[in-house]
């Protein structure tokens, strides 16, 4: 558990939908929702294998480019081809999301265009639709961990970081977090 540093929960039933195919490596069952039989919501985990490790979280409405692939309810078409991304800051490790949509992201009721939003315990993200009875809610979850726990999560983050850091080496061969735990190097493509 402590390899998630952020959960999504549905805050609508537009979201419940959205999420249904979601690649089960980026949910996580709940006890508090109910969704089409399942429990679910979207685990932003530091161990995840990722589309564009660089970029963080990428979610739109295709799957080439995006990590999180949020369904289109029938008939609703303003979900961006990338609509926006959460990732860990370089500064001080907050957890960011930036808009990169046509339509914008509401964040704690803040319009969002082009532009990032540090998200809190509690955050309220929004994508806005026509007709607004299908916006697409999610309130963020951070998880607290205390005693061992949190010095896992700190290592697992520190780890994160360094992984981060040698993606970003020009020479160095690139591994996914499963191979770096094997020791393998091999390059990935």
């Amino acid at each position: 558990m402590t390899d998630v540093f952020c959960i999504l929960h549905p805050a609508s039933t537009a979201a419940c939908i959205a999420i249904a195919k979601v690649a089960p490596g980026h949910t996580i069952s709940t006890s508090d929702l109910a969704v089409m039989g399942k429990s679910l919501a979207i685990a932003l985990r530091f161990s995840a294998t990722l589309k564009q490790p660089l970029l963080g979280f990428c979610f739109e409405r295709y799957s080439q480019r995006c990590d999180c692939v949020l369904a289109n309810i029938e008939g609703v078409k303003r979900i961006s081809n990338v609509h926006f991304r959460i990732y860990i800051s370089d500064q001080g490790g907050a957890i960011t999301l930036e808009d990169q949509s046509t339509n914008g992201t509401l964040v704690d009721d803040i319009l969002l265009r082009s532009e990032k939003h540090v998200l809190q315990q509690g955050s309220l993200i929004t994508l806005i639709m026509t007709p607004s009875e299908e916006n697409i809610k999610f309130v963020v979850q951070i998880p607290q961990y205390e005693g061992e726990y949190k010095r896992q999560y700190h290592q697992n983050l520190d780890d994160y970081v360094k992984r981060l850091e040698r993606l970003r080496q020009p020479d160095v061969k690139r591994i996914t977090p499963a191979q770096e735990d094997r020791g393998v190097a091999d390059v990935v493509s």
